[in-house]
């Protein structure tokens, strides 16, 4: 288990050092074959993220029908990924977090089995944090994968969930949302 969160925390280092490397390649001057991908940045609530231009991302409120600042919720699933993204200025910690998102999938999981597989710590836009990982089975086969992180900053704590059926799709988009977050935007 040890050794699992090890390897993990390298892949989110690896990661967002290819984050960090293409961001660099692309202040550079661009070649004929490079193509960067459409990305539409979203900064409605003292944060922002930037996703994939094509993807259909829905908020609502967590306390009210509505997202605000202080609080709510983000969802967008591109068919191979989803994503849950909550804030609240409840005064979590980043582990807290992690745990009370892990806590929600478990709830809702019918038909589904959740297994810690490992946990670690990560930055989110220069603020420490955490994460942990796990397996999602059915039926005694494993069927998908996920990662929650937590992390805290301009006075809120907030949760990232990504699940999916491929684990290297679930870590890319992971480091790529963490990565391109930035708080008090």
């Amino acid at each position: 288990s040890a050794d699992r969160v090890k390897e993990l925390e390298a892949e989110v280092a690896s990661l967002q050092q290819q984050l960090a490397d293409a961001r660099a390649a692309s202040a550079g001057e661009a070649t004929a074959t490079a193509v960067a991908p459409a990305v539409k940045e979203i900064a409605d609530y003292g944060f922002s993220i930037t996703v994939p231009a094509d993807l259909d991302v829905t908020t609502a409120g967590t306390r009210e029908a509505q997202a605000s600042t202080a609080a709510g919720q983000m969802t967008a699933d591109d068919g191979n990924v989803s994503m849950v993204l909550v804030w609240s200025d409840s005064g979590l910690s980043p582990q807290e977090a992690v745990v009370g998102a892990y806590e929600v999938l478990v709830a809702a999981s019918t038909g589904f089995t959740l297994t810690p597989a490992s946990e670690g710590d990560l930055a989110v836009s220069g603020d420490q944090g955490a994460f942990g990982a796990f397996t999602v089975g059915r039926d005694g086969q494993t069927v998908g994968f996920g990662i929650a992180g937590g992390w805290s900053c301009t006075g809120r704590t907030f949760s990232l969930t990504v699940l999916g059926a491929d684990s290297a799709l679930v870590e890319q988009a992971f480091a790529g949302l963490t990565g391109y977050f930035r708080c008090g935007a």
